[in-house]
């Protein structure tokens, strides 16, 4: 047999192994919505493979790494009436003493730092002829209302702020080589 062919074929027990994994994975999930009856404890108890895992410890072990990935996940909060989503822990440390530092960190914690350097408020880049890509018009409505609201300054000073904020990480990560 050729190395070509060899390098080509799966391994028989590999096949068998990711077949069985797969139809546990499909039974757990029949058995989680009731649509299948429960299986004996005897055969729980020796639900094992060929090669002798245990493939209820390979269940547990994904629910642990499904469980480690989720609690990764930034949580988020949602403010104004559009529902804006920020992450919750930059959220709950904004200053608001400043309404500078305070647009500048709410907008951190609702845009990532790439839409912060390729957009502009108002889709277009001063002095240019071209657009860009305008930041969410329904995002920035609420930033502007929540510090509005929370620091009692004018609509036309936040919106210089955010103006500002993305010119300056879009001028940082142009010298970064972002």
């Amino acid at each position: 047999m050729s190395s070509l062919i060899k390098a080509t074929q799966t391994n028989r027990l590999d096949l068998l192994k990711a077949m069985q994994l797969r139809i546990n994975e499909l039974l757990g999930l029949l058995h989680e919505r009731g649509e299948l009856l429960s299986i004996p404890l005897e055969e729980q108890e020796s639900e094992r493979n060929q090669e002798g895992l245990d493939l209820r410890l390979l269940r547990e072990q994904e629910k642990e790494e499904t469980n480690r990935k989720a609690a990764q996940t930034p949580k988020t909060i949602t403010f104004g009436a559009h529902n804006t989503a920020a992450d919750q822990q930059k959220f709950e440390s904004i200053n608001w003493e400043c309404y500078s530092l305070a647009t500048r960190a709410l907008l951190d914690a609702v845009f990532d730092k790439r839409t912060l350097a390729t957009c502009t408020l108002s889709g277009w880049k001063k002095g240019a002829k071209s657009s860009r890509h305008q930041l969410d018009p329904l995002k920035v409505h609420d930033i502007v209302q929540l510090v509005r609201q929370k620091c009692q300054v004018s609509v036309t000073r936040i919106k210089k702020i955010i103006v500002t904020k993305c010119a300056d990480t879009g001028r940082n990560r142009r010298c970064s080589g972002r």
